[in-house]
């Protein structure tokens, strides 16, 4: 697995409306239409070494008082459970390499937190200690 930087709209669109827990906002046209009002869209894929993408997150800076920032990940991040298990690959793998990367962007981009919505919810009980032992610290 290894993450990329998504600059492909067909790749990223293409891939959000074939995933039935997805929605628009973590289209390439909602991230663009984010970016009109000044926020700084970062488009994240994980892939796997065949180059097919597994999971998506579209994350949007927002500004906060005194010079801080959080992204945002709205409805997302967006996952293709058929492929990651074809891969011989677990859901919460996928999550924590994906999480461990934005958290590596957050510290460069000076974000102090993470707001994400998934569609779907979370009953992987070791990602639910990932998420309440913070052990993916922004």
């Amino acid at each position: 697995m290894k993450i990329i930087i998504l600059t492909n709209k067909q790749q990223l669109d293409n891939f959000v409306g074939d995933e039935k827990q997805s929605q628009f906002l973590q289209s390439w046209e909602w991230g663009e239409f984010q970016a009109t009002t000044g926020n700084k869209i970062i488009r994240l894929g994980v892939v796997s070494e065949t180059e097919e993408l597994l999971a998506v997150a579209t994350l949007i800076k927002k500004p906060l008082l005194m010079g801080k920032s959080y992204f945002f990940c709205p409805r997302g991040p967006v996952l293709n459970q058929l492929r990651i298990t074809n891969y011989k690959l677990q859901v919460e793998n996928v999550l924590y390499f994906l999480f461990s990367e934005i958290q590596k962007i957050a510290q460069d981009e000076k974000v102090i937190f993470l707001r994400f919505e998934p569609q779907y919810k979370i009953q992987n009980t070791k990602y639910k200690k990932l998420l309440m032992l913070n052990q993916v610290k922004l």
